[in-house]
């Protein structure tokens, strides 16, 4: 994306590399990143300044993956873990593992004794 700004008769040309980062939800996304609205309600690209992208609705069905987001983590049920972190199921049903990148691993079933 290149924007073109015009001051007093000169012509100045601004690509993506001179546009700054996004701030959404406590986190910071670089120009053309994906944005994911939790509980995955929808996604949005930041365009640089704090500019966003069209909101596409996801319906709170999540993507696979987050590419790069400064977040290596996992967002699971509004909490953010880290990379290996073990996530219980309440009430003790199950427990899963960040696997980086919102990539969980399987659900494992656990005894009813957290």
């Amino acid at each position: 994306m290149v924007s073109v700004i015009v001051l007093a008769g000169f012509v100045a040309f601004a690509s993506a590399s001179t546009l700054g980062p996004c701030y959404y939800d406590g986190h910071e996304y670089a120009v053309n990143e994906t944005i994911t609205i939790p509980h995955c309600l929808a996604t949005m690209t930041c365009l640089g300044d704090n500019n966003y992208g069209n909101v596409v609705s996801l319906g709170g069905v999540c993507p696979d993956k987050r590419e790069t987001d400064g977040q290596s983590g996992c967002l699971y049920d509004g909490t953010v873990y880290g990379v290996g972190d073990k996530i219980i199921i309440q009430p003790c049903l199950a427990e899963m593992t960040c696997l980086g990148n919102n990539v969980l691993s399987d659900p494992v079933a656990v005894s009813d004794s957290c």
